[in-house]
């Protein structure tokens, strides 16, 4: 069961990143900068809880910027999946958008891993702290976590349609595709919203991952779902929140 892979669906599913320039009628950034934040989530395999995220978003300068994601099992899985996750990227925020230069992820339990990611944008390098690879940096380019508020950032700005976009990750940049399919009602234990759905393009695959956002939110993500390729679906609810 992709227990891990399920916890972070919201922040890989959720990757619009703000490097291309701002449209006509866009707002101006200043008015869209993202208020500090912190979010939990459920995740429900069908009837029964499966696991817990909670994402923190802190400002501790104006330009600067610290993003935490930790994901824990719950319930059923909890007995034979212990393993909690802890990912953090810091980093500089401005009118482009989030440019990280630290990413750091850490598990715990049955096996520890640990992992350190340093962006050097005046090297134009990105390189794990404790291996020998390293990749080319080009504007844009984020690390898996962050991009969960490039895109709360980018829709408050009114980007939309299909968006691409790259992320740094194990010595490679992977590349997503999400195309806006509608508006939709969302209930959630924290209230119903209206939310923007879209849906990330997979060429040759049979998953799917669909992302609610909500508007009154600053572009919260309120639902994820992922539908693996037999069918099994899990589901990521906004369970509680501060700061908006």
């Amino acid at each position: 069961m992709p227990v891990r892979r399920i916890l972070l669906t919201i922040t890989l599913a959720a990757l619009f990143a703000p490097w291309h320039t701002a449209l006509p009628g866009e707002q101006d950034a200043a008015a869209t900068d993202l208020p500090p934040f912190a979010a939990q989530y459920r995740v429900h395999m069908g009837a029964f809880t499966i696991g817990e995220g909670w994402f923190r978003f802190e400002r501790p300068e104006a330009d600067r910027y610290r993003y935490e994601v930790t994901t824990t099992p719950r319930g059923i899985v909890r007995m034979a999946y212990r393993d909690e996750t802890r990912e953090v990227s810091e980093g500089w925020v401005g009118e482009n958008g989030f440019r990280p230069e630290r990413y750091e992820y850490e598990r715990t339990g049955r096996r520890d891993e640990q992992e350190t990611l340093l962006f050097d944008w005046d090297a134009g390098i990105a390189r794990d702290a404790d291996s020998d690879w390293e990749i080319d940096l080009s504007d844009g380019i984020k690390d898996r976590v962050v991009t969960t508020l490039a895109l709360m950032q980018d829709l408050a700005r009114g980007r939309s349609g299909d968006l691409s976009y790259r992320v740094a990750d194990d010595g490679d940049i992977d590349e997503y595709t999400f195309r806006l399919t509608g508006e939709e009602t969302v209930e959630t234990p924290v209230g119903t919203y209206e939310a923007i759905k879209y849906v990330r393009l997979r060429e040759g695959s049979s998953r799917e991952t669909r992302v609610w956002s909500a508007p009154e939110l600053h572009y919260l993500p309120v639902r994820v779902e992922h539908v693996e390729s037999d069918g099994t679906t899990f589901r990521m609810t906004l369970d509680h929140f501060e700061g908006f």
